[in-house]
């Protein structure tokens, strides 16, 4: 695995890993992602359903918001 795709592959990992501390229970959420020519990452999703969404949203609000 290049650099790039070994930094992509940790920051994936570790946003799994902030869902999973948050107590969201999304399983394979990733369909793949991709570097664009700019040097960005693009993930793409799978299809959620509106309870995931919210649940996705409430994950990764600041806790100060949620408030």
């Amino acid at each position: 695995m290049t650099h790039p795709r070994r930094q992509v592959a940790a920051a994936l990992a570790d946003f799994t890993s902030a869902l999973t501390d948050a107590d969201v229970d999304l399983p394979d959420l990733g369909d793949g992602w991709q570097i664009t020519h700019e040097g960005t990452i693009l993930v793409q999703l799978r299809p959620l359903h509106l309870t995931e969404l919210h649940q996705l949203a409430r994950a990764i609000r600041p806790l100060d918001a949620s408030t």
